[in-house]
């Protein structure tokens, strides 16, 4: 198991204290590490972000250009048959393996992302050229439709979805809400293909695993009236990449909470916790982290077959063995 964070904050100070130099042409050919285009105006960082996420996971990147493939005649074949909301995630679902595969092909330092865009755009408005949307929220919505394009709606007994994009991604979540005077009692499931984690839960408890999967609002009992907290866990198969979406209550922190933060997010994960069941022996590794700073979006991968870290920040892309976060006491 993976896992990575969509992380928002002002964090350009920490990781460009390495003062690490953009990586020449023949260095990114032979690393295989491509470039997204965003013109001005465009606003594409949000995007390219999501994309490197998924172009980075290989397992997955292989699963959509092969199941690309197999639906690639699907629009002709079906034609009537099929709704105008599927011919839609299934020509996204083109574009995302075409992208794939030019990156693969390492032909071309700079890919254009504009198609997927424009698709985007054509089924959420909100995606338009131009717009500036949240990372985690484009990474939702773009595997929604690729579900929507190659998936089933849900499995058996109400399962969780199924499909490549929930194998890799999803989360069956259950809600649960017992109150003292036993009156009320509330479990509800729910699937998603990211976990939201509060800042500030995180700086307060040592634990990780206590929070990664964060409380809902405390909700009132109806007989007496007590504030009674919603406890969230994790049901059937984990994912091959957990996902966490880092919420903060502020638009900036002072320098000491950031500290704090950084320090308790892990490299390697021990999974044998009580809200991750079923339990596994095996940790997980940090694959990679999306930072927002100044309403730009900058992500950063660990490339294993060179064994360094890259950071895209849209065309330009940097080079370096060391992390480019700090999950120690931050210097002066």
């Amino acid at each position: 198991l993976q896992f990575l964070y969509f992380i928002g904050l002002f964090f350009f100070n920490v990781y460009y204290s390495f003062k690490m130099e953009l990586a020449t042409h023949g260095e990114l050919i032979a690393s295989g590490e491509r470039g997204l285009d965003n013109q001005i105006g465009q606003n594409n960082c949000f995007l390219n972000s999501v994309l490197q996420i998924l172009y980075h996971l290989g397992d997955f990147r292989e699963s959509v250009m092969k199941t690309a493939a197999e639906h690639s005649n699907d629009l002709e074949i079906l034609g009537n048959e099929i709704s105008d909301d599927r011919k839609k995630s299934l020509r996204v679902l083109a574009s995302v393996a075409g992208l794939f595969h030019r990156y693969s092909e390492r032909n071309d330092f700079l890919l254009d992302p504009r198609e997927i865009r424009e698709q985007l755009a054509d089924i959420l408005p909100n995606f338009a050229m131009g717009s500036l949307e949240d990372a985690h929220e484009c990474f939702d919505s773009l595997l929604t439709i690729l579900h929507l394009a190659i998936g089933s709606p849900k499995g058996e007994c109400n399962g969780p979805p199924i499909g490549v994009c929930y194998d890799f991604f999803g989360l069956h979540l259950q809600s649960s809400a017992v109150c003292e005077c036993q009156e009320t009692i509330r479990i509800d499931t729910s699937d998603s293909f990211y976990t939201t984690l509060y800042a500030a839960n995180l700086v307060k408890n040592d634990c990780f695993c206590d929070v990664v999967f964060s409380k809902d609002e405390p909700i009132t009992c109806d007989t007496c009236k007590k504030k009674i907290d919603v406890k969230k866990s994790l049901l059937g198969t984990r994912p091959s990449m957990l996902t966490v979406n880092v919420s903060w209550s502020t638009g900036s922190c002072d320098r000491e909470s950031l500290r704090k933060f950084l320090s308790k997010i892990p490299i390697r994960w021990n999974l044998n916790s009580s809200t991750l069941r079923p339990t596994c022996n095996q940790p997980a590794t940090l694959a990679g982290i999306v930072f927002y700073y100044g309403l730009h979006y900058v992500s950063t991968f660990f490339n294993t077959e060179k064994g360094v870290w890259v950071i895209f920040d849209d065309s330009s892309v940097c080079l370096t063995f060391l992390p480019p976060f700090i999950f120690r006491p931050l210097k002066q």
